[in-house]
């Protein structure tokens, strides 16, 4: 339900580079599918009965996806109890109804555009019918938040200095009102199809740019590519048909695939297979997306002979296990 939230109001709890509060939706990049309050709106009014063929596709992969990420009965079961494998990401296929939203909305304003008055002024009221859905539930979870309406309407997007969850939930609806008031204007009164494209297009830009600005930072290029350690130099020297492996931090999973190392682990991957996940948890193999290997566990040995490692790399200070016969020890 909170993910369904998060398409009309992607900062109800806040964003994870300003307030966030942790009653929203875990890990924000993965259960959040905004595409913009005009773009979602012009999705949803264009799906009349005359459709194109290729916009029936994008609808049937859409509603595939949300019936399988929102644990729809018999269905999401189905698909989360494939043979010999787990899907411990499902909500990532967020992303791809994303995509869909965005093709749809295209095909919205195409409609819009092909229509004539009677067709316009039809879909102008889906439109309206559409926005004014999810603050009338807004409404009924969160309106004791409205007497921050003063402060709210200061912030079309939430502040990096704003600490008050209530100012911050009623500033979300207070930005969907605002982008799907002036968003249904323009389409209503701007007579020229040129001039509406065109203001269409920088709406949804200043609505999306505006919400994501400054939520992945940037770095200076010598951080994201520092030099080579002299331990993995040594490992592409002398690796052979073998695998490496990194105590705890030391050489996280699918970091080996950047320097053309071999690693055990299957990392971040999805489907990732259940075979393998049950065998190296069950030899103290620490579990979850990244695959944690501890050296110093009583069968770290015996995982790492299985799995066929031959180097083991150790952060600087950390003893060397007394079984192992080759450490490297990574440098900063």
């Amino acid at each position: 339900f909170k993910a369904g939230l998060s398409f009309f109001f992607p900062e109800l709890w806040g964003m994870p580079n300003k307030l966030y509060q942790g009653h929203g939706p875990a890990n924000f990049n993965e259960r959040t599918a905004y595409i913009g309050a005009l773009p979602l709106l012009l999705a949803l009014a264009g799906l009349g009965r005359r459709r194109a063929r290729e916009q029936w596709f994008f609808v049937a992969l859409a509603v595939i996806l949300l019936a399988t990420i929102f644990h729809t009965p018999v269905w999401a079961s189905l698909i989360r109890k494939l043979p010999d494998s787990d899907v411990p990401a499902i909500n990532r296929m967020l992303i791809v109804v994303s995509l869909c939203g965005a093709v749809l909305s295209a095909y919205g304003l195409d409609r819009w555009l092909g229509a004539g008055r009677s067709g316009r002024r039809q879909m102008l009221r889906i439109m309206g019918a559409v926005a004014a859905i999810p603050l009338l539930i807004w409404l009924g979870r969160y309106a004791g938040s409205l007497s921050h309406l003063p402060a709210a309407l200061l912030q079309p997007t939430v502040h990096y200095s704003e600490t008050s969850r209530p100012v911050v939930e009623t500033a979300a609806a207070w930005r969907w009102f605002l982008l799907c008031t002036v968003g249904v204007g323009v389409l209503a009164l701007v007579k020229r199809r040129r001039v509406a494209v065109g203001l269409v297009i920088a709406l949804t830009a200043a609505d999306l740019v505006t919400l994501d600005r400054g939520y992945h930072g940037s770095i200076p290029q010598a951080w994201a590519t520092p030099p080579t350690p002299p331990a993995v130099t040594y490992l592409q020297a002398h690796q052979g048909s073998s695998r490496v492996l990194g105590h705890l931090v030391a050489f996280p999973a699918d970091l080996a695939e950047r320097y053309g190392l071999r690693d055990p682990r299957q990392g971040v991957v999805v489907p990732d297979t259940l075979r393998h996940r049950l065998l190296w948890t069950a030899l103290d193999g620490l579990g979850g997306d990244q695959e944690v290997y501890n050296a110093g566990s009583p069968r770290a040995q015996n995982l790492a002979d299985l799995f066929a490692v031959r180097y083991l790399l150790l952060p600087p200070g950390d003893r060397t296990p007394s079984w192992a016969q080759t450490v490297l020890r990574t440098s900063g």
